[in-house]
């Protein structure tokens, strides 16, 4: 890495300056465009190390100023504002609570339909196919209008779960009084 003498203010050269700042020579071109001090000298510019140096310091601990924002971070700050905006709107529920209302939709679904061979069973013995056939699409449409119901029977649950919550809640607050 280059090193420039305490106390000398020479000019040094792009190669020299990107070594000194552990950059590429092209890194520094891209660098000058964004405000990094340089003196054109001929055809060539050259470089004031300790300005450079400060520059560079400043330029690393303010990129929002430079225009230099990292877009991943941005986005992700974004993103994260978004979730807790439809949080507080209770757009959003956890997976916790859907996984507890798929298992109880799959615990309603699966005791219907184990209920149904007893429940039928005597009738098919000495029926016509026709009428099995009857029999067996009402059986289906009972358990379709059952699946149907469920996201009431679920609202319901919640509301009354909600309502236990804020009960609780204004117990809580006055006892805290």
């Amino acid at each position: 890495m280059a090193e420039i003498a305490p106390g000398t203010d020479a000019l040094i050269g792009r190669n020299e300056i990107a070594d000194l700042l552990g950059v590429t020579p092209r890194h520094i071109s891209t660098l000058r465009r964004d405000g990094l001090p340089s003196v054109r000298v001929g055809s060539a510019h050259k470089y004031s190390g300790p300005a450079v140096v400060q520059w560079y310091i400043t330029y690393k601990q303010e990129p929002e100023k430079k225009g230099t924002i990292d877009l991943r971070a941005a986005t992700a700050k974004a993103e994260m504002a978004e979730y807790d905006l439809a949080k507080v709107r209770a757009e959003t529920v956890s997976t916790d609570y859907m996984a507890a209302q798929l298992a109880a939709l799959g615990s309603k679904v699966r005791a219907k339909l184990q209920t149904l061979p007893d429940k039928y069973a005597a009738e098919l013995t000495d029926m016509a196919t026709e009428d099995i056939r009857e029999l067996l699409g009402t059986a289906v449409r009972e358990v379709l209008q059952m699946l149907q119901a469920i996201p009431d029977e679920l609202d319901a649950e919640e509301a009354a779960a909600d309502s236990e919550d804020s009960i609780l809640d204004s117990a809580d607050d006055e006892d805290g009084e």
